[in-house]
């Protein structure tokens, strides 16, 4: 099961959770899934019709729906195929290299 630790976290905020957890008689990690469980299932407003976001979540109506999203991925991994490769000269830079510049210059 994943962890999770959070830094920096305002002391109020804390206590609140640390009070909560004791009302609810749950341990401080119960408490924070069971926060982070209620928030997260709320519909959240202006996001269309569901009510959640299509950020981070994603419904297939149907296995119709599905089959259109995957051909549509094919036919644009077919275009990408038909453009062709491109030759990079020999003196161009690895992208360690561009990596490495780009940080030095900060």
């Amino acid at each position: 099961m994943p962890a999770l630790q959070v830094r920096e976290m305002p002391n109020q905020l804390y206590e609140q959770l640390k009070a909560r957890a004791e009302l609810e008689h749950r341990s401080l990690a119960q408490q924070t899934i069971a926060c982070l469980e209620e928030s997260l299932n709320k519909p959240l407003r202006g996001v269309g019709e569901s009510g959640y976001s299509p950020y981070y979540v994603l419904k297939f109506d149907t296995e119709e729906d599905r089959q259109r999203r995957m051909e549509k991925r094919r036919q644009l991994f077919e275009r990408i195929d038909k453009l062709g490769g491109f030759e990079v000269p020999d003196d161009f830079p690895s992208a360690a290299e561009l990596v490495r510049e780009d940080r030095d210059s900060r």
